[in-house]
C-alpha cells in the first residue's frame, strides 16, 4: 500500500493511487509503510500520527498479514489468532474511540502458481482478519479473493505484467530485471484500488460517497485487460 518514490519506480503501492477514484473533496493520507507488520507499525511508531490526529468520520482503512507471518522476524512476526488480531483490533478501537470509521482489507495474493491455480502463502492470516472483523463489527473487503480470481483468470505468465516482475532494460533502477512477486507496478496498484472502491460500492457502504460512483470506473472484468 504505501506510496513508493522514483527511486523504486516503477513500483507502486495501491494505497498510492487510492485518490484517483476519491472524490475531489476527500484528502487521502498513506501512511503504509513497505515491510511492517501490525507489531512493528505499532513498535516503531508508525501508528501514533493516526492515533493524534485521526477524527469524526475520517476512514481508517487497514491491511496488514504480508509481514505478520514472518516467523525468523521476532520484530514483525505475530501469531494469526494472537497478536495479529490483537493489534488490528487496537487499531479500530482506537479509531472507533475517535468516531471514525474502519474498514479492514485481506492481503492480496502473492503471485505463486501452481497447476495454473494461485497457491496461499498466508496461511490462517486471511481467515484471521475475516474473524476480526466478525468480532469489531466492521466491514472488510476480501482483496485475497478478488486478486486469486483475477491472475487466475488471466493466467501465470500475463499476471507478471502487474508486478514488479519484468527482464532486464525496462526500468533505470533496475538494470538488470527484477523478479519479485509480491509488490505491484502501477498496474496492479490500480487494480487493486479498482477492486477495493468496487466492494465498498456492492456492500453499499456507508463510506462509498468519499468515492467516484460505479458508472464511473471501468470494469476491473479479465476482458478489460487483455487485448
Amino acid at each position: 500500500m504505501q506510496t513508493n518514490l522514483y527511486d523504486t519506480y516503477p513500483q507502486t503501492g495501491w494505497g498510492q493511487v487510492l485518490y484517483l477514484f476519491a472524490q475531489e473533496d476527500v484528502e487521502i493520507i498513506n501512511l503504509a509503510k513497505n515491510g511492517t507488520s501490525t507489531k512493528s507499525f505499532l513498535d516503531l511508531g508508525y501508528f501514533q500520527y493516526i492515533e493524534e490526529h485521526i477524527k469524526k468520520d475520517d476512514l481508517l482503512i487497514i491491511g496488514f498479514g504480508h509481514n505478520d507471518q514472518k516467523e525468523y522476524d521476532p520484530s514483525r512476526y505475530v501469531s494469526p489468532y494472537g497478536g495479529f488480531i490483537d493489534n488490528l483490533s487496537y487499531f479500530i478501537n482506537i479509531a472507533k474511540s475517535h468516531e471514525a470509521k474502519v474498514i479492514l482489507t485481506t492481503p492480496i495474493i502473492r503471485r505463486k502458481f501452481q497447476n495454473g491455480k494461485i497457491i496461499n502463502t498466508h496461511g490462517e492470516y486471511i481467515e484471521a482478519v475475516k474473524k476480526c472483523a466478525k468480532e469489531n463489527d466492521v466491514p472488510f473487503v476480501d482483496l485475497n479473493l478478488k486478486t486469486k480470481e483475477f491472475y487466475e483468470s488471466i493466467g501465470e505468465e500475463k499476471s507478471k505484467a502487474y508486478f514488479m516482475n519484468f527482464e532486464e532494460g525496462l526500468y533505470e533502477h533496475y538494470p538488470h530485471g527484477e523478479h519479485d512477486d509480491s509488490h505491484q507496478r502501477y498496474e496492479g496498484a490500480i487494480l487493486i484500488a479498482k477492486f477495493f472502491v468496487e466492494d465498498i460500492h456492492f456492500q453499499n457502504l456507508e463510506v462509498k460517497n468519499f468515492f467516484l460512483p460505479l458508472n464511473k470506473i471501468i470494469s476491473s472484468k479479465k476482458d478489460t485487460y487483455e487485448n
